[in-house]
């Protein structure tokens, strides 16, 4: 399993509360149970190099048919053109680690595939405005010095409270003094 595998995994399997020790297992059985389920569509009984020459040759067909044209199929989009769709965005979009033979001819700027790039544009700008909004966004770390910062500013802040705590408790013994 590779790195890319092993985190895809790891990540569909973080929500399910599976104990450390069954951990091994449940992998064990997933992974069984996907190799199965691929070999009985069918591409699962090809190697890694016939996946990606497949792949590369639907990709290409693709391309064929939309030419020069905006949309597969005339000047408005249809089924067919959300189905080619899809499958580029999951190519472009999904892991940016992600060195497929597809992704790199997809993002040649004079690759054989490059109508398939701007026909992805003019779809994803035509009905996904706010395309921004809705990608995932991994949370910003903080620098070290911001870092320090905040927490020199929460020590200020730890130290006005204490200050104003112990000025409250002189006020207060001030006025019990007076009260006797």
């Amino acid at each position: 399993m590779t790195y890319n595998q092993a985190k895809f995994f790891k990540g569909i399997m973080a929500p399910f509360p599976v104990p450390g020790f069954l951990q091994p297992l449940v992998w064990k059985q997933f992974i069984k149970q996907a190799t199965n389920q691929a070999k009985a569509q069918g591409i699962g009984r090809h190697s890694k190099e016939e996946v990606e020459r497949i792949g590369m040759d639907d990709l290409r067909a693709a391309s064929a048919i939309l030419g020069n044209k905006a949309f597969l199929f005339g000047d408005k989009p249809c089924v067919a053109d959300v189905v080619v769709w899809t499958f580029v965005c999951e190519i472009l979009t999904n892991d940016p680690a992600d060195d497929s033979p597809w992704k790199k001819e997809l993002e040649k700027e004079d690759g054989d595939l490059k109508n398939l790039k701007d026909h992805f544009e003019r779809i994803k700008e035509k009905y996904w405005e706010n395309w921004d909004d809705f990608m995932y966004k991994a949370p910003e770390k903080p620098k070290k010095e911001e870092k320090k910062k905040e927490e020199k500013k929460d020590e200020d802040k730890d130290k006005e409270g204490d200050d104003k705590k112990d000025e409250d408790k002189k006020e207060d013994g001030d006025e019990k003094k007076e009260e006797s």
